[in-house]
């Protein structure tokens, strides 16, 4: 299986939080501003579920999953 790498879009976050309550292994957020922190860079298997529904959920697209 291909290994998937996130990459966020930081200018595009607004602070939402929707990815760290969705998937809190690979986001959290800046406690200074909200924005999103990304905590890992490649996605374990059997974790692509709850990645992908993280970035399908942000409000602004603001998460890239790569193949």
């Amino acid at each position: 299986m291909q290994t998937k790498t996130i990459d966020i879009l930081h200018e595009r976050c607004i602070g939402a939080g929707n990815c760290a309550e969705v998937s809190p292994k690979y986001f959290d957020q800046s406690d200074t501003d909200g924005t999103v922190v990304q905590l890992r860079e490649q996605v374990d298997d059997g974790d692509e579920f709850s990645v992908q529904q993280a970035a399908d959920v942000c409000p602004v697209g603001a998460i890239l999953i790569k193949k």
